[in-house]
This record gives structure tokens, C-alpha cells and sequence, in this order.
């Protein structure tokens, strides 16, 4: 891959003390995260990552780790931010951090929001620059521009596909600390042997359809009788990253409209079926990104059944 323009800013900026704030979510959050770390790493940019403690992920017991916009009212969520505060505490006191970097992926936009609020705590606790990763946003609800129009922060926004990208930099174009970038979902940093060795296996087809608001409701697939097929949804049921890398791994061929099941599949090198969901993010990751590479069709849920 040549250099994104995301890589052109860190290189351009030269952080000196980043910190990572980590994704609430799913294992295409991991990954990625997983994406974004190897590349840091690459360009030898010196990160912390938000919650790592004595080689422990913190935040994998916090969940969500942003202070504003959480809802007070529930236990789980209490406990969640009984742990989530003092670390960002200690984080404000330590006071040496130049650049703030909040993980990219869905949830800067109205149906999720955990990016959001992570923005939100971001530049009330920090004077900072501060980085969106790559998002598809998406604001019926919201005026965004209203997220940015009293930040003092230097805000670089980038966006993973045109859709969005065109978007934000319309509703933007009237607050000047903020720029909007369009640059490539940071799991595409990722090689098939950063994840696995060898080639895997081809020990069934995989269905792996979400059930949420994204979702579009049943999907057209090709006959499958006589077929041994694993109906799953990987990015919620696996119990780790490795487990939902092996669901992949070990498939002949995919089927799913979650975006990062789809992106794992390529990067594995696995014949995959993306379907579109209930908004523009597969259909413009998939133009922006995906669709240079092999062995990927998207399929628009409205057409009809694809080709087995």
C-alpha cells in the first residue's frame, strides 16, 4: 500500500507523545486498532495506549472509556466509568501528551456514537491536537458541526470513505480548526501473516449477517444445500480477536455485510460476498478500498441473489 494520507499527517505532524484512545466495540474494532498499531510501529511514532496497565488491557473490562453523554442511571454503566475516570485523570495529569488519537471506525456518527463521546472528553480534558481515525459518519440527528464549533483543539477528521468525506466536509466548511481527510479503514495496514501462518483451510461456508440497526434484514445467498455452512455472527460471538481471525481462516468462502468480516477476508485472501448495510459505510468502503482487490463482490441487498 502507498502511503495514506493518515500516514502523511503523523509524519508531517511528528508526534512526540500520542495517545491511543481505544475502540469500544466488537473484534472488527480490534482489528482495526490492531491495523493502526503496526503501522505506528512502522513509522516509528511513540504511542500509549489508552488503559494498558501492566501488559493488561484495561479498557477490556471498562468497555466504554468516554465521560460525557453516559448514561447515569444504568449499574453497568457505573461500573464501566468507576474505572473509566481515573484513568482519564490520570492521563490529564500527566499533561505531556501533543496528540490525541481516537480509534476510527463506525461509531462516529448518530447509530453508535462511542466516538463521539470519546471526542467529546477528548478535547474538554486535553490541549492537545487531536486525530479522528478513519470513520463513515453519518448525522440525521445531529448537527456536527455543532461537535466541533467551540473545540479550541487543532481536529484532523479523517473519513474511510467518500461518502462520508463529502459529507463532513460540507457540514465542516465553516469551522477552521477543524480539517477533513480522506484516507483507507487502518485493518488494510494488515498482512495475511500478521494474522495467521500459512494459507488456512477451507472447511466450510460462512455466513456472518448482523442482526442490529445497521442491519437491512434477510439476505439473498446463492443455493447452499449439500454445503457445509457455519451461520454466525463472528464480530460479537468469538471470545477474542484469534477466534474471530480462525472463523475466516478456516472458510472457503464468505458471505456477510459486516464490513470488517469482509476486510478480513481479503486480507486472508478468502472469496467473499459483501453485502451492503442500512447506510452508505460497506457500499463506499467497498468502492474506496475494497474493491481493488481480489476475490470480493458487493452485492446491493435490493438486486437480488448473487452467483453462487
Amino acid at each position: 500500500m502507498d502511503r495514506t494520507p493518515l500516514e502523511s499527517l503523523l509524519l508531517d505532524r511528528q508526534p512526540e507523545t500520542l495517545l491511543l484512545i481505544p475502540p469500544p466495540g466488537n473484534h472488527g474494532d480490534t482489528l482495526i486498532h490492531t491495523g493502526l498499531r503496526k503501522r505506528l510501529d512502522a513509522l516509528g511514532v511513540p504511542y500509549t495506549r489508552f488503559g494498558r496497565e501492566r501488559g493488561v488491557d484495561v479498557v477490556d473490562v471498562v468497555g466504554d472509556v468516554t465521560l460525557t453523554g453516559a448514561d447515569y442511571t444504568n449499574g453497568r454503566t457505573l461500573a464501566r466509568l468507576a474505572l473509566a475516570a481515573p484513568l482519564w485523570v490520570r492521563y490529564k495529569l500527566r499533561g505531556d501528551f501533543d496528540t490525541i488519537y481516537i480509534h476510527g471506525g463506525g461509531s462516529f456518527n448518530d447509530l453508535w456514537g462511542g466516538a463521539v463521546q470519546a471526542f467529546r472528553t477528548a478535547t474538554a480534558m486535553f490541549d492537545a491536537d487531536v486525530i479522528v481515525g478513519p470513520h463513515s459518519c453519518l448525522f440525521e440527528d445531529t448537527d456536527p458541526a455543532a461537535l466541533f464549533r467551540n473545540v479550541s483543539n487543532d481536529v484532523s477528521l479523517f473519513c474511510r470513505e467518500r461518502y462520508s468525506y463529502d459529507a463532513m466536509r460540507d457540514a465542516l466548511a465553516d469551522c477552521p480548526s477543524v480539517s477533513v481527510h480522506l484516507s483507507p479503514d487502518t485493518a488494510l495496514y494488515l498482512d495475511r501473516s500478521d494474522l495467521i501462518a500459512g494459507e488456512g483451510t477451507e472447511d466450510y461456508t460462512l455466513l456472518a449477517f448482523r442482526s442490529d440497526q445497521e442491519s437491512v434484514g434477510s439476505h439473498a445467498t446463492p443455493d447452499l444445500d449439500g454445503v457445509k455452512t457455519v451461520e454466525e455472527d463472528i464480530s460479537d460471538t468469538r471470545d477474542s480477536l484469534a477466534g474471530f481471525v480462525e472463523a475466516v481462516a478456516r472458510a472457503s468462502r464468505v458471505y456477510t455485510d459486516r464490513l470488517h468480516v469482509a476486510t478480513l477476508a481479503v486480507i486472508l485472501q478468502k472469496p467473499v460476498t459483501f453485502y451492503g448495510n442500512a447506510y452508505h459505510k460497506n457500499r463506499g468502503v467497498y468502492e474506496y478500498s475494497l474493491s481493488e482487490y481480489d476475490r470480493i463482490e458487493f452485492v446491493d441487498p435490493s438486486a437480488g441473489t448473487p452467483d453462487p
